[in-house]
């Protein structure tokens, strides 16, 4: 058995995750015109930001992962490297799903906390960030955030 990840929790992280968790309604597959839905596994609809232009995911059988954290099945603490590329490259491709578990990854990485009060634990990940992009820019771990 694959060991997990990440030693530690990211309590930023796993906030952002449920914020999201909260944002999405699993919709039936038939009410949509999609080619191969026998590989479809579930269909979420988004509501609210970010969303980076997408307001649906999908999931296929093969990243089945995504499914499991996106339902709670699955806490992102738990996750080997192998289960975190697979929410880092989504099939099909999906901005939403990329960037958002790419900031979770980051925030895991760089061992992100608030320090204090804050409105959405997404945005004060990017809050995080970006500060540290800003204290150093050289550092490999972060990539500049494009607003």
């Amino acid at each position: 058995m694959e060991k997990q990840k990440f030693k530690n929790r990211n309590n930023l992280a796993e906030e952002a995750l449920l914020e999201l968790r909260q944002r999405i309604t699993e919709v039936n597959p038939a009410n949509f015109d999609i080619a191969n839905k026998g590989d479809i596994l579930k269909i979420f609809q988004v509501e609210g930001e970010p969303n980076w232009g997408e307001r649906k995911i999908i999931v296929t059988k093969r990243k089945e992962i995504l499914a499991n954290v996106l339902t709670g099945q699955k806490e992102l603490h738990s996750l080997t490297n192998d289960e975190w590329s697979d929410l880092l490259n989504p099939s099909p491709s999906n901005k939403l799903v990329y960037n958002y578990f790419k900031e979770l990854h980051k925030a895991y990485k760089t061992k992100a906390y608030a320090r204090g009060k804050y409105d959405s634990a997404f945005s004060e990940i990017l809050r995080f960030l970006k500060e540290m992009w800003e204290t150093n820019p050289s550092n490999p771990n972060i990539e500049q955030k494009e607003n």
